[in-house]
């Protein structure tokens, strides 16, 4: 989590998401996304997932495929989320 003040009432709870004096942004392997769900909240919700046998339904492609992803993207064809092997 990055942006967040980690002083206010919010942030000293670990909800730095709802950070009021800064613009919290979570960093995930190289790119930046916005949320409003924490890590303390994601972790829970990793651990329920880990303890239920629940898993994400992916299509694993090589990166070779990106075209024929993005192709299938464009056409709303789509079952699931696409993960690129790269």
């Amino acid at each position: 989590m990055v942006d967040s003040c980690q002083t206010c009432n919010h942030c000293e709870m670990d909800l730095a998401q709802y950070c009021a004096d800064g613009t919290p942004l979570i960093i995930r392997r190289k790119s930046i996304a916005g949320s409003f769900v924490g890590i303390k909240e994601t972790q829970e919700m990793l651990d329920f997932c880990a303890e239920n046998n629940i898993h994400p339904d992916i299509g694993l492609l090589d990166v070779n495929q990106l075209n024929e992803a993005f192709t299938r993207v464009k056409k709303n064809d789509l079952k699931y989320r696409f993960v690129l092997d790269m």
